[in-house]
């Protein structure tokens, strides 16, 4: 054990620096004992006591490296000028914010940009005092058991993982808490970036990066993400809004939305010029993804040194979930770009004295309170940010005066924000509504709730990730395999060198960054998207981790960083790739949770849709319920029918033109329309399997399927309508052929039998006439019509005509007191009827309605009705007909209906199934041929997707109850 410990010295002091490290860790031990079941304010002031102590240790372990502040040196004016000056760049802003309220365009800008301008000159630099304060750190020294204590950190980095995958985050940070020790022994006796030397070789690697972030952002751009989520449906539904002349304040106060209008006008603009297309709304996305990445590199460029910002950029540009970000249809990245810039301008104004920068810097800033949640954090990053970099605490008399800068930076912020800062002030109600349905209850399990929400984000690095799948592989963490361990000794080294400023100001912006995620619910766990600032934060960290191997190497084995660098450089970025890719594109588009959110079905089916737009497609009003906005982006809707399918009949497929038709329906009705079959033999049903194991928007009656695709050819339509009519003279058959509602006599033809289908439009009489001098006997059904109303459907028509010396007959009929010749589509020229008679009363009053339906198999839509209700909520169902019994033997019969219908069967007059609370079912033995059927449903409307009907039965040769097919059914007795 001892020979294991030699070359770990303690420096000097350490008895002194080992007291608050031994508090720290006494204090947050008993706050993980009491951890369980906590209330009160007792563990809370342990963790943050214990956290203390701990940052006390390193700031006292920790030496600085060589720190250049800045004192700036303002041109002298006399006070009332400066004072004018910003008096005059508040009346101009405040005149801006007038005429901004007064919709007046353009001139507003103009004077906010002269408000800015005033405050520039107000606050005026002649020069800039760089002072240098010289390194602290320990002289160099030859150190034989470095690799020993290289190898140490390693071992301890994967302990850190292990510990983090049990979920033992007290013993996670103990031993990071020694790694930190560990590293600080190197790093205070060596620079941690070292010096810059190959800037050729920075420039090729970055390059490399750039190229592939290209590739990751743009490739299969089309088709991942999988679909379009509804806020994307949602935002194009608006931006369609205002192509069509509808325009917004400064603010969305749509119940859903709740935000800042920029983005969305961002859009619009974009839009106007290259095309609205719901897929640029991507693009535009990808592109600000990519306008992020140089401001990225330039700022860690400047905190730290260039290796580190290739290898920062490396993560950002790769990392999994900021590829993912960046491709989404958003402007999620919109923010990060802000953030990126504004840094960067306030780290080039401070380092640079120029004043031009911090009003950019302050202008990034006010850009971002326009932006989602995270973005608003940025005007705190920016603020802590001047104090670390742009005032000097050791020299506080003369470096206050810089405060004047900050005071721009403010200033320049307030003015880009005024507006909605006006809107809030005035709407505070509004604008906080949406964030009130995320806003966590305040009482004594609050201090719980936000350590949980911390908790959880630290997990998601490198344990469990968000299980969200719009923002989330699910359960993914951030970083995986290496990526995982580079973060771990990245985060030890940052611990370490908290004091440093370029650390402290990483810190500050990772922790409020994350604040949104902490003080707001959400399922998702975490909510990526409220910590998105964060991110690139954990890309700097993991390439800190990345320039300690570097330095620990380049120290071992003297003379050869480049190959060194270039090596680390490419382990990194080939398994960066490799996990981002096989996680983005292979795994990710296809994990169910994922298709789910990204509306994948209803993305599918948009798709059919626009594919046959030269055809009449219907499709399910359930389709639309289950996506408000669905095919929002399809442009000319002219062609699709939004039904009920179960009420379409074989007339709603005529056309006269040269179009198909295509139904699009849930996933109940994949047995529904097989009996079209019969009537049109090359139509293509299509039942699209749920091999992904869908579940959110996909039907649950049927959870094997998708959704189903009907498409019947024009060529089997012209085939079908007409009815087939014999002419005859003097009782002699001269001629024979299809005939529609009105219809010429060949010569000499005295008598015309017409015979086949009538599909009857409506519940109700057959009011059917024919021109003067012509006599008819109607026979219906295979009997003399008497009057009586008829179902909704298909019936057996035969029509025997008396034409005398006419030359033509018309034959007319009444439909809601409307007389017309009939329409070829009700006449169907064949002799196939399927299905069983439905009779819907409503309220058991005579509100009724009957109908003839191919199965019972269906889906009653209550914002659909099949006719006028009046509202009533309560209804019965009857199906009578005849069921084709196959094989000899005993059949069970069932119906699947929502839990609260009562129901009932008979088989030939004997009931064999009930069900009123509980179920009773017995078999009964058929012989071969048809058997009358009844059922009878007492239903209510109480759930407008779940009142469905479903009947089953079991015979001799199945296995299982099965649907009731079509050709087992029918409304006559054969």
């Amino acid at each position: 054990m001892k020979k294991f410990f030699e070359g770990f010295e303690l420096s000097g002091g350490w008895q002194a620096r080992a007291i608050f490290a031994l508090a720290g860790f006494v204090m947050l031990a008993i706050a993980y004992l009491n951890f369980t079941g906590f209330k009160g304010l007792f563990v809370p002031v342990m963790i943050f006591l214990g956290l203390v102590c701990v940052f006390v240790y390193f700031f006292l372990y920790a030496k600085n490296e060589v720190i250049n502040s800045y004192i700036y040196e303002f041109k002298p004016q006399p006070i009332w000028r400066g004072v004018l000056k910003v008096l005059n760049a508040f009346a101009l802003a405040a005149a801006g914010l007038y005429l901004d309220i007064k919709k007046v365009p353009l001139i507003p800008y103009m004077l906010f940009f002269f408000s800015l301008l005033q405050v520039m000159l107000a606050a005026r630099m002649k020069g800039m005092r760089i002072i240098t304060y010289f390194s602290e750190l320990l002289p160099m020294k030859d150190d034989k058991y470095l690799i020993k204590k290289m190898v140490l950190n390693f071992v301890l980095a994967v302990v850190v993982l292990i510990f983090l995958s049990k979920g033992m985050l007290f013993f996670s940070f103990v031993t990071l808490f020694v790694m930190a020790v560990i590293t600080g022994d190197f790093f205070n006796n060596r620079e941690f970036a070292g010096q810059d030397r190959d800037k050729t070789l920075d420039y090729i690697l970055l390059g490399i990066i750039l190229l592939a972030a290209l590739f990751f952002r743009f490739y299969r751009l089309d088709q991942v993400p999988p679909g379009f989520t509804y806020d994307v449906r949602r935002a194009y539904d608006i931006l369609l809004s205002m192509k069509r002349g509808e325009h917004f304040g400064v603010f969305l106060p749509q119940g859903d939305i709740n935000a800042a209008s920029m983005t969305v006008y961002l859009l619009y603009y974009y839009l106007n010029v290259f095309g609205f297309d719901i897929f640029n709304i991507r693009v535009l996305s990808v592109i600000s993804s990519m306008a992020a990445i140089p401001f990225f590199y330039l700022l860690i460029k400047e905190i730290y040194n260039r290796k580190t910002a290739v290898f920062a950029v490396l993560f950002y540009s790769l990392m999994f979930n900021c590829i993912l970000f960046s491709r989404l249809d958003n402007l999620l990245y919109f923010p990060v770009l802000i953030l990126a810039a504004g840094l960067y301008f306030l780290l080039a104004g401070i380092k640079r004295g120029n004043i031009f920068f911090l009003v950019l810097a302050g202008v990034m800033a006010g850009l971002n309170m326009y932006t989602y949640h995270s973005g608003k954090m940025q005007i705190i990053i920016l603020f802590i940010g001047f104090f670390i970099y742009g005032v000097d605490f050791k020299r506080i008399k003369d470096s206050w005066k810089n405060t004047a800068n900050l005071f721009v930076i403010c200033f320049a912020a307030l003015v880009v924000f005024l507006p909605l800062l006006y809107f809030i002030v005035t709407q505070y109600g509004t604008f906080m509504a949406s964030a009130n349905n995320f806003m966590p209850k305040v009482d004594t399990g609050i201090f719980k709730y936000f350590f949980g929400n911390i908790t959880d984000i630290l997990f998601a690095l490198t344990v469990k990730g968000s299980n969200y799948g719009y923002l989330n592989l699910p359960f993914r963490p951030v970083f995986t395999g290496i990526q995982q361990f580079l973060f771990v000794l990245g985060s030890a080294y940052l611990l370490f060198g908290m004091k440093k400023k370029e650390n402290m100001l990483l810190i500050i912006w990772m922790f409020a960054a994350v604040l949104p995620e902490i003080f707001f619910t959400h399922h998702a766990n975490p909510y990526y998207f409220r910590m998105i600032l964060a991110f690139p934060v954990f890309a700097v960290i993991a390439a800190l981790g990345c320039n300690v191997i570097y330095r620990y190497a380049s120290v071992i084995w003297q003379g050869k960083q480049k190959i060194i660098y270039i090596l680390i450089f490419f382990v990194v970025f080939v398994s960066s790739v490799g996990s981002s890719y096989i996680d983005y594109f292979i795994k990710y588009p296809k994990h169910s949770k994922v298709m789910d959110q990204f509306d994948y079905v209803a993305s599918e089916i948009e798709k059919i849709v626009m594919e046959n737009k030269g055809n009449i497609v219907y499709y399910s009003g359930y389709i639309q319920n289950i996506r408000s906005l669905f095919c929002v982006y399809c442009g000319d809707m002219g062609h699709i029918i939004k039904k009920d399918v179960s009420s379409l009949t074989i007339s709603d497929f005529y056309t006269e033109d040269d179009k198909d038709v295509v139904i699009i329906a849930e996933n109940i009705y994949a047995y529904y329309f097989d009996y079209l079959k019969e009537y049109f033999p090359d139509i293509v049903i299509n039942k699209v399997e749920n091999k992904e194991g869908l579940e959110l928007w996909v039907d649950p009656m049927r959870p094997e399927f998708k959704y189903i695709v009907v498409k019947i050819p024009n060529e089997d339509i012209k085939k079908l309508y007409g009815l087939k009519a014999e002419f005859y003279t003097e009782g002699r058959l001269i001629t024979e052929k299809i005939v529609h509602g009105s219809f010429l006599l060949p010569e000499k033809a005295d008598r015309v039998v017409i015979k086949g289908l009538l599909d009857m439009p409506d519940y109700d009489r057959l009011k059917l006439s024919f021109n003067r001098g012509v006599s008819a006997i109607i026979r219906i059904d295979n009997a003399p019509y008497d009057g009586r109303k008829i179902y909704k459907g298909l019936h057996y028509f035969t029509a025997e005509i008396n034409t005398g010396n006419l030359g033509a007959v018309d034959m007319s009929w009444e439909i809601k007191g409307n007389k017309t010749v009939v329409s070829v589509k009700n006449l169907i020229n064949t002799e196939k009827i399927f299905g069983i008679q439905a009779s819907y009363t409503f309220n058991f009053l005579d509100k009724k309605f009957v109908e003839l339906e191919p199965i019972v198999e269906n889906r009653y839509l209550e914002y659909m009705p099949k006719f006028e209700t009046g509202g009533d909520s309560y209804f019965n169902v009857r199906w009578d007909g005849y069921f084709y019994a196959a094989v000899e033997g005993l059949y069970t019969f069932g119906i699947k209906t929502p839990a609260n219908y009562c129901n009932s069967i008979s088989v030939n007059e004997h009931e064999i199934y009930a069900y009123s609370g509980e179920k009773e079912q017995t078999a009964v033995y058929l012989k071969k041929g048809w058997h009358k059927l009844n059922i009878i449903s007492y239903s209510q409307v109480i759930a407008f997707m779940n009142m469905v009907y479903r009947l089953q039965v079991k015979g001799p040769e199945d296995k299982a109850e099965r649907t009731v097919y079509y050709n087992e059914l029918s409304p006559f007795y054969h």
